[in-house]
């Protein structure tokens, strides 16, 4: 693609000299980083999870956050995605999870991070066939992403669930 770490500082530089930003891993603004950081800890398996009163006030503030995100004018699709994930799963408020998913993917039709919870969202919500295109838009526009495990499981899960047994098998098997 021509990026070429010119200066020897370890850092790739785009082909026109100007720094190569990584949107998603520097990217988030502060509502982003509070609805992720407040979602994680509602939903943190194992020895280190909350207790549940204290995952209840979390799951409450969460959830505020999450309107509050839509209730701004940010154009963020990060933030408009994991607000609407954190309303399908915390809330259950599906009507309007589902359309914050549409507004993030309209907005970044290319962010693998906004296809995966849309794709997950829309498993929750029963719509497999739009899920599959999500995971699978999120599989093409990053094929080596960190996170391709979730991207992988949904679309195994998808495939389970439409019966195409042999299909999930292989993509949990990937």
């Amino acid at each position: 693609y021509g990026y070429q770490d010119r200066d020897g500082d370890g850092w790739r530089e785009r082909p026109d000299g100007q720094p190569l930003v990584l949107r998603r891993a520097s990217s988030g603004g502060q509502l982003f980083r509070q609805l992720d950081e407040s979602f994680q800890r509602v939903h943190e398996p194992g020895p280190r999870a909350l207790e549940p009163a204290a995952r209840e006030d979390d799951a409450g503030r969460v959830v505020a956050l999450a309107y509050e995100a839509l209730a701004s004018d940010t154009d963020d699709e990060n933030a408009i995605a994991i607000a609407g994930f954190v309303l399908l799963r915390v809330s259950e408020d599906y009507d309007t999870a589902i359309a914050a998913l549409q507004r993030a993917t309209e907005l970044n039709p290319n962010n693998a991070f906004v296809r995966m919870n849309a794709g997950w969202g829309n498993i929750f919500a029963g719509d497999l066939d739009e899920a599959m295109t999500h995971f699978e838009r999120a599989r093409e526009v990053s094929p080596s992403d960190p996170a391709a495990f979730y991207v992988l499981t949904g679309l195994a899960m998808g495939h389970a669930q439409q019966g195409r047994y042999e299909e999930a098998v292989a993509l949990a098997n990937a």
